[in-house]
């Protein structure tokens, strides 16, 4: 940075110097001061409401969208879902669904895995004032529970 402001300082005329350092210093106290409101803007950005369907029940959970979601059902290339254990076990009860996949993953904090994953018959998402449907989704089922994004129960593949 300060290679960068003396390149800035040497370029620009000498009775120049003390406004444009004026400029640079203002520029970035406002970076540093509107920084976290953006950042804040841009996870609101990624959060959406989630309605699951099957045949007796409705859940609505709050979810995020995570661009880092990158898995997909092995079999259908089908983009998957993560849902928390205990939605799902509030969704199905004892019935499991159709359409059972062992889902690989790998994560941050373990290398790779397996998880069950389901096809749930129909997923709505509200996102942004909009609402869409969707129909027969491959869903994995995290069995641990998903405190990394807070108080989001799903995370929703990006595509």
């Amino acid at each position: 940075l300060s290679a960068v402001l003396q390149y800035v300082m040497r370029r620009v005329p000498s009775d120049m110097q003390m406004p444009v350092l004026g400029i640079l210093l203002v520029g970035g106290f406002c970076f540093l001061v509107l920084r976290p409101l953006l950042q804040k803007d841009t996870k609101a950005a990624h959060e959406c409401m989630v309605t699951l369907c099957n045949d007796k029940t409705k859940i609505r959970i709050c979810a995020i969208v995570d661009t880092g979601n990158s898995l997909i059902e092995p079999i259908s290339g089908s983009p998957v879902a993560v849902l928390d254990k205990k939605v799902f076990e509030n969704l199905f009860c004892n019935d499991k669904p159709g359409g059972f996949r062992v889902i690989p993953y790998h994560s941050i904090d373990k290398k790779a895995g397996l998880m069950p994953g389901y096809l749930i018959p129909e997923m709505q998402i509200e996102r942004n004032g909009f609402c869409r449907k969707y129909h027969n989704i491959y869903v994995g089922v995290s069995l641990e529970h998903l405190e990394v994004y807070e108080n989001y129960k799903m995370i929703i593949n990006q595509k």
